[in-house]
């Protein structure tokens, strides 16, 4: 990364990096803090590899409900599908590759 000053280019220094990144850790905060305890148990499931029926057969819930709360997470974390909701999760510790 680069930082222009009076036309002349210099490489940036870590300082802008670290905040950028301190930046982003809380912004994922954020969203993390968002999801409910529930929405939480099904980021969980969903990382190990459960698909919708097992989840509400587990949870006590039907798969509409699922569908649901998939539909929040996915809103909540700013993911588009299953898969990069599970990269998320094990990245940002909402799973544990131990659990499953």
């Amino acid at each position: 990364m680069w930082h222009t000053e009076n036309h002349k280019q210099r490489p940036c220094t870590g300082k802008v990096k670290e905040v950028k990144s301190k930046g982003a850790h809380r912004a994922r905060a954020e969203k993390i803090g968002k999801l409910t305890n529930r929405e939480r148990e099904i980021v969980e499931l969903i990382a190990e590899g459960l698909k919708n029926k097992e989840i509400a057969a587990r949870l006590s819930i039907s798969p509409a409900t699922v569908r649901h709360h998939l539909s929040a997470i996915f809103a909540k974390l700013d993911v588009e599908n299953r898969l990069k909701l599970v990269v998320f999760a094990y990245r940002n510790g909402l799973a544990n590759p131990g659990n499953s």
